[in-house]
């Protein structure tokens, strides 16, 4: 009888753990290979169009942490990690500065446009490659 009770036991163990993995799993966001970044809906005024964003080439050929572009702060912290749920960007980046200084109190959290351009301009000034260097006109990345 105490042999089939841990028998019982075990399996109903294994069972658990299981179904943890897979929630667990199932929370983690597939990631996409490319994507575009398309806010011209949240805007009022007409903006450029999408910017197409490649997940491998920035990861894989640049070394790009997923941390530089995806972030939950805490305390001045990042806190997100892979496999965290990816917010749209417009969630915490409002589309205007006022709105941006009023919900945030400082301009050190950036409006949506302010964002996006500080965090992908800057790294590709970096480059300073004129190859690889989109952002010297704003065609080079927005379609």
């Amino acid at each position: 009888m105490k042999r089939i009770g841990m028998m019982v036991s075990i399996v109903v163990f294994i069972a658990l753990c299981y179904s943890m993995i897979a929630a667990v799993c199932a929370e983690q966001q597939p990631v996409e290979p490319e994507f575009q970044i398309d806010n011209r809906k949240e805007f009022a005024k007409s903006v450029q169009g999408p910017v197409l964003l490649t997940h491998e080439k920035h990861s894989k050929e640049h070394k790009v942490a997923c941390t530089e572009c995806h972030h939950v702060y805490k305390d001045d912290q990042n806190i997100w990690k892979e496999g965290d749920k990816v917010d749209k960007c417009v969630t915490c980046h409002p589309t205007d500065r006022a709105a941006a200084a009023e919900k945030f109190g400082e301009t050190k959290k950036l409006d949506l446009k302010n964002a996006f351009h500080k965090n992908c301009k800057d790294c590709h000034k970096e480059l300073k490659d004129d190859d690889k260097a989109p952002y010297k006109k704003c065609s080079g990345c927005h379609g």
